[in-house]
């Protein structure tokens, strides 16, 4: 039975991970831009491709988080910590753009949940779902 910090770790990963793909897909797309106002053709689409790439690893880790496979939680908390360089450097790039305000929103937000999910990630692999010794079923009572 997976405790319920576990579930919402999960879950936060699996939306942060289909939110960075949403905003690098969208932003970043060839209709996605206003005209030359983009920063990714300068950047080569190299770190819009690794956010892409990182977020379906992440999405992959989510699902099994909110299974309770134990060693998705620091693996969701490594790859947050990534989604917060990489959106948060995304993010820096498009400060200096006033036009464009909405991508620098989008990826702002990237990092909050990245943020959030490296705290859930971190509570949910310190998480235990152990039974106490009142409850455990080995300690019945011997009659006889």
């Amino acid at each position: 039975m997976t405790s319920s910090i576990k579930k919402v770790a999960g879950g936060t990963t699996i939306l942060e991970s289909a939110f960075a793909i949403y905003t690098t897909w969208i932003w970043n797309s060839p209709g996605g831009c206003p005209s030359g106002g983009c920063v990714a053709p300068q950047l080569g689409w190299a770190v819009p491709g690794l956010v892409v790439v990182l977020a379906f690893a992440l999405l992959a880790v989510g699902a099994f988080g909110f299974w309770g496979a134990s060693i998705a939680y620091p693996v969701g908390a490594g790859l947050s910590a990534v989604f917060l360089a990489l959106l948060g450097y995304l993010a820096y790039l498009y400060v200096g753009y006033p036009s464009l305000g909405g991508v620098f929103y989008h990826y702002a937000l990237g990092v909050v949940l990245a943020a959030l999910g490296i705290g859930l990630n971190l509570l949910g692999l310190r998480d235990r779902n152990a039974l106490s010794e009142q409850a455990n079923p080995m300690n019945l009572p011997v009659f006889g």
